[in-house]
């Protein structure tokens, strides 16, 4: 579509060297002068002149010629100075159209990258999604399986405290019988007869495991401590059914051994009431450690099915960015293929004007040349040739710019047209600035996708500005990192040590200790060391110094109210009896000497004392 300046005089010498052929014979001359008036428009003036030449009427003078060559000569100037400026477009064209091209094959990449990662996000959140839906079934059906354990479990300690509570029932039944029946008739029975056939038969009874090891024990124990009557062979415990199993004798009951009886029942029930709260505590533990778990596997199934909820939206997403990328893609096709039907469409143009701006040249050079011959004359006028433009450098690298163009003159006019203008501005710089992505600020961190055991957070940031025509792409539109790292089965955590404890000993060497209680309870399998771990329990020596011989020692220091508490119960036998008033009475004594402001009471305690 450009025609360069040594083309252009190519042809016109050509369209010259025709007339000259033709200059030896001057109907040949006339009839290429009249060809040329009807293809070449030119001003009235010069057509009658060209017509009366065609037509041979005399009288062409040379004014009338050097008049019309002045006005051709004028014309072929302008129209050489509009086929420059034609030229000048037309070579812009294909540098226009191929940078256009350029541009769209980039964004046309650039679309083909981004659907492959909007592909590879659908394929990774279409494999996420069934991945977090059978996560989140195996949650549910261990909250099922955990609930169905600790429902067993509880069922275990509930049956056990039923148990206990009947073994309870039974021993205060058992209580309270032999509590009436000692002031009365006494249940601790001397039966000559029984012998150990009434025993076994006390403990094939249907009655609580405790209350027969304990008739046996007692069995056992009354013949150790009393044995009154070597002949009676044996001490029987008769345990009240339902039903009266066993016939009442007549019997004789001492009342130590009564005591006796009723103090092992008694001790018996209470280790009954004590198993009964540590089932109940256990219960409770296996309650809140159940809880606990229930409540750890709801939350991660709660994170599950955010997570599958997340991984639906990034799918809808991914699905939708995908679709509009290909939309886009296509767009830039159908752009990319226009912009290629314009450039031919303006390329084509541009031949026909570049042809038409010739054809006129050469038409008003054909007919200045025929009139010169016409009149006579053996020269032709010689018009002013230039070199091709020259460009000079763009003012910008890209954009919009100027661009200074020159050339110089090859041969000076003659009575031909003048020289056309040897410089020339005209834009440059097709090629568009690269345009820099631009993004937003960073979001917020997203929630934790676990509570322990490591999750994700992520925060993200959309472009603002897409990058075009080479800029820099955009950076990580997406950043991760690692949260609640911590494992979900934690450790307990311990209290600060406590103060050392007061010396055991005053002399003779004693020991200190101090403690770590524990401040937050483990989690799941975490450890817990136990109370009297090294971890928690630390003692130390103290008071090494020998303690001073004395005779007689008595309390001093600041007055004391004392309450000495003195078991009295039935289990002990008479002369255990005597030897802890005689100790309660030393004590009395050393805690009390003379001119001691001080004051001391005895307190005797037991079931039935």
């Amino acid at each position: 579509s450009a025609a360069p300046d040594h083309d252009i005089h190519s042809v016109l010498r050509a369209h010259r060297a025709s007339v000259l052929s033709a200059a030896g014979s001057v109907q040949s001359l006339r009839r290429g002068l009249q060809l040329s008036l009807l293809q070449c428009p030119v001003p009235p003036k010069v057509r009658e002149a060209a017509m009366a030449a065609a037509s041979g009427v005399p009288g062409l003078s040379q004014p009338s010629v050097d008049e019309s060559t002045g006005v051709l000569n004028k014309m072929m100037q302008d129209a050489r100075w509009q086929l420059d400026k034609t030229l000048s477009e037309c070579q812009k064209i294909p540098r226009k159209y191929q940078q256009m091209a350029k541009e769209a094959n980039a964004d046309v990449q650039h679309l083909a990258a981004s659907i492959s990662f909007a592909r590879a996000a659908v394929v990774e959140a279409s494999s996420s999604v069934p991945q977090e839906s059978a996560w989140f079934k195996t949650l549910a059906e261990s909250v099922r399986w955990g609930r169905a354990d600790c429902k067993r479990q509880l069922n275990v300690f509930r049956t056990r405290y039923f148990i206990l509570r009947r073994d309870r029932q039974e021993a205060s039944r058992l209580k309270k019988s032999i509590a009436n029946k000692c002031n009365i008739n006494s249940l601790l029975q001397e039966v000559p007869s029984a012998g150990h056939h009434g025993l076994r038969k006390a403990r094939q009874h249907s009655k609580p495991r405790r209350l027969r090891a304990a008739a046996s024990n007692l069995h056992s124990s009354s013949h150790q401590q009393s044995n009154p009557l070597r002949h009676r062979r044996t001490l029987l415990l008769q345990l009240r059914a339902k039903e009266s199993v066993v016939a009442r004798p007549d019997c004789n009951v001492k009342k130590q051994e009564c005591s006796q009886m009723y103090n092992t029942v008694d001790r018996v029930l209470g280790e009954i009431q004590d198993e009964m709260t540590a089932v109940r505590a256990r219960a409770a533990q296996g309650r809140r450690a159940c809880s606990a778990d229930e409540a750890l596997d709801r939350r991660e199934m709660q994170q599950a099915s955010h997570r599958q909820t997340d991984q639906s939206q990034r799918l809808a997403q991914a699905t939708a960015e995908m679709s509009s990328l290909g939309e886009r893609r296509q767009k830039e096709d159908h752009s990319r293929m226009n912009f290629e039907r314009q450039y031919a469409a303006a390329a084509h143009s541009c031949r026909l004007k570049v042809h038409q701006m010739l054809g006129q040249m050469c038409g008003l050079q054909r007919i200045r040349d025929h009139l010169w011959l016409l009149l006579g004359r053996q020269t032709l006028p010689e018009d002013c040739v230039v070199s091709d433009w020259v460009e000079g450098t763009c003012s910008k690298t890209c954009g919009r710019g100027f661009q200074v163009l020159t050339r110089q003159i090859l041969v000076e006019p003659n009575q031909g047209i003048r020289c056309p203008p040897l410089r020339m501005v005209h834009s440059c710089g097709e090629a568009r600035c690269p345009r820099d992505c631009r993004v937003s600020q960073w979001s917020g961190w997203s929630a934790c996708s676990a509570e322990c055991d490591g999750g994700l957070q992520e925060r993200t940031r959309s472009a603002l500005v897409e990058p075009r025509f080479g800029g820099d792409e955009c950076p990580n539109l997406v950043d991760v990192q690692i949260c609640n790292s911590k494992g979900c089965s934690q450790d307990c955590i311990l209290h600060q040590w406590s103060k050392w404890s007061a010396c055991s000993r005053a002399c003779d060497g004693g020991t200190q200790s101090r403690h770590r209680n524990v401040e937050t309870p483990a989690v799941r399998d975490g450890n817990c060391p136990a109370a009297d771990a090294q971890e928690r329990l630390e003692e130390r020596p103290c008071n090494k110094q020998q303690c001073e011989a004395k005779e007689a020692v008595s309390c001093s220091g600041q007055p004391l109210d004392l309450v000495i508490l003195v078991e009295a119960s039935g289990a002990f036998t008479q002369d255990g009896f005597a030897d802890v008033k005689t100790l309660t009475t030393e004590l009395t004594k050393h805690y009390l000497p003379s001119g001691s402001a001080s004051r001391v009471g005895i307190v005797a305690w037991g079931s039935r004392s």
